[in-house]
């Protein structure tokens, strides 16, 4: 199986193998670069052989802490803890729903929908990243944390960026415009 491609994320006909290593690399990226990130959790995978990542998972489940430790995955507990429950879902990632995602220890509003709008053909919301926030204060004017919100708050700005995206990228789906702005934001960054 490739690596994630954080510059082509969207796939809304990955297997299910592939659902279940993008659902792996959502929880992993959380706060971190998404190349390197993708890295890691592809040497994280490297050993499962002609088993699937869920089943991998299982069959090492053990040593999971270890190997994410070996692979410098970062946020070792929190990240273990989620893969151990996210494999409840095998066979059946291409109908769990954000409700489903947000039962999982680790896993937030930001992680859920990022999942669901890279993979889900017609699910449309906004991922209030770092990068989308700085786009809305930056761009936009909007008074933004510099980190994601949590509760109503990222309910509340996560409907103004919607708004704001529709307007900006009024022939493009969410997922095509998030990935836009996650580009042009992280290339913008250091400048």
């Amino acid at each position: 199986m490739k690596p994630i491609d954080p510059q082509n994320i969207t796939d809304t006909q990955r297997s299910d193998a592939q659902l279940e290593q993008f659902l792996l690399f959502a929880i992993s990226v959380a706060g971190k670069r998404a190349a390197m990130t993708s890295s890691k959790l592809d040497q994280f995978l490297a050993g499962h052989g002609e088993l699937t990542p869920f089943e991998y998972l299982q069959a090492w489940d053990a040593t999971l802490l270890s190997i994410a430790e070996r692979v410098k995955l970062g946020q070792y507990k929190r990240i273990v803890r989620a893969f151990r429950e996210v494999v409840q879902f095998k066979g059946k990632l291409r109908q769990i729903t954000f409700d489903d995602l947000m039962g999982v220890f680790g896993i937030g509003p930001k992680t859920a929908n990022f999942f669901l709008l890279h993979s889900r053909e017609g699910y449309s919301c906004a991922v209030l990243d770092t990068h989308i926030l700085r786009w809305m204060r930056e761009v936009h004017g909007i008074a933004t944390p510099k980190s994601t919100p949590s509760g109503k708050r990222y309910h509340d700005l996560a409907e103004v960026c919607q708004q704001l995206m529709a307007k900006s990228y009024p022939s493009r789906t969410m997922a095509d415009a998030d990935l836009e702005i996650w580009k042009m934001m992280s290339t913008t960054k250091n400048k």
